[in-house]
């Protein structure tokens, strides 16, 4: 039997909460990096006031709220595991796509990820990324027994815990609606345009270092390129010391336009959103 830890045993492919715009809320209030060179701000959770018994309607109302507000926290949570983790982000964002496109078993999902570009610049082997991803219920776990079936749960019934393991021979992963919304929340794409507009006097420079990338060069290029520029003096007072050109580097790569791969380069998405922005220009 594969060995998977037990804290993420249980977890499904499905989601037993509605799904209300969890991901629309998560683009709102997780994209600090867009917005600010510094670092994140934090939300303050809201707390229900205290209520007299209610009534049959409200107790029900109450109820769908709270399964809207877990679900909305389970995304938010969710998009934090790729928001803190920058150097992971690219890699954990890419093993969700994959995800949803199939289900994987864990040796097929391990190699998949040391096969991608991003797995370079990841700190982490391929099985704690998938871990992380299903710890946050972002990913749902089959359990499969010896002939690749998926073990429903009224098998498991009744068993202790080592005739569960002995059923268990290895696991299999898929998308679940967490990890769809994460996908929608966290679409590069539609992050690159954002960042690319918050400071309309930077989108030329983000556009011209999208395009530089699109060989790969080390970091020593970009800086020559723009090494100098008045546009590392924006927003910046006389006097003061101009920003870094690796402020562009790194919001790129924090909306997911660039990855490094021995070497700086424009990514698949960085790709298909100069492909439509070049369109729009004709």
């Amino acid at each position: 039997m594969q060995d998977f830890p037990d804290s993420i045993r249980g977890h499904t492919t499905q989601d037993a909460t509605s799904r209300p715009k969890a991901a629309t809320r998560a683009k709102e209030n997780l994209h600090p990096e867009l917005t600010t060179d510094t670092g994140a701000s934090t939300q303050e959770p809201t707390h229900m006031p205290a209520h007299d018994t209610p009534s049959p309607e409200e107790a029900r109302l109450d109820i769908r709220d709270h399964v809207a507000n877990s679900y909305e926290q389970k995304v938010e949570h969710a998009c934090h595991l790729l928001l803190a983790n920058p150097l992971n982000r690219p890699l954990l964002y890419r093993t969700l796509k994959a995800a949803a496109t199939q289900t994987w078993t864990l040796h097929e999902l391990e190699s998949y990820i040391q096969s991608c570009p991003e797995f370079t610049s990841a700190t982490q082997p391929p099985y704690f990324i998938i871990k992380w991803l299903a710890d946050a219920d972002a990913l749902g776990i089959l359990e499969m027994d010896a002939q690749g079936s998926v073990i429903e749960p009224a098998r498991l019934e009744g068993l202790s815990e080592d005739e569960m393991d002995d059923l268990i021979d290895d696991y299999s992963f898929a998308i679940n609606d967490v990890g769809r919304d994460v996908l929608v929340a966290m679409e590069p794409k539609h992050r690159l345009m954002e960042l690319m507009h918050i400071i309309p006097e930077r989108y030329d420079t983000y556009k011209e270092v999208l395009e530089f990338l699109s060989e790969k060069r080390p970091y020593s290029d970009v800086d020559k390129l723009l090494r100098g520029r008045e546009i590392l003096m924006s927003g910046r007072e006389p006097g003061d010391h101009p920003m870094q050109p690796s402020v562009f580097i790194d919001k790129l790569s924090a909306a997911g336009g660039i990855v490094w791969d021995d070497g700086w380069q424009i990514s698949k998405e960085g790709k298909e959103l100069l492909e439509v922005i070049n369109e729009i220009a004709r």
